[in-house]
């Protein structure tokens, strides 16, 4: 199993640290950027300056975007219109299959069911 190294700032840096020195080699040194989209991530002066020093330094194809909002409710910005903003689990929970009375253990087991080949 790969290990999985992640740096969340809040938890990651210490107290008295140089955290945005820190933050910047953190992202220059990672494999992969997620950038966790939604409204506050779209609002945040650090989450853009993040991203853009992502940009920058590794380029678009480092970055992946997290959607935790519909693209339709928090659009990417438009240098990373290119990055595909929806992925299955936002599908999966405005499908017809999210059902409030449902749990949501129950809901995915039967959406990855779906998924599998029959017979298999």
């Amino acid at each position: 199993m790969p290990e999985l190294e992640v740096l969340f700032d809040k938890a990651s840096l210490r107290s008295g640290q140089p955290w945005e020195e820190e933050l910047l080699r953190a992202i220059c040194a990672a494999d992969v950027f997620y950038l966790f989209w939604s409204t506050h991530a779209r609002d945040s002066k650090w989450v853009e300056r993040e991203w853009r020093c992502a940009l920058r330094i590794r380029g678009i194809g480092f970055i992946d975007p997290v959607p935790l909002a519909s693209p339709k409710e928090v659009p990417p910005p438009p240098e990373l219109e290119s990055k595909h903003f929806y992925d299955w689990e936002l599908a999966f929970m405005r499908s017809e299959l999210a059902k409030p009375a449902e749990p949501i253990i129950a809901r995915l087991a039967q959406f990855f069911c779906s998924l599998r080949p029959h017979g298999s």
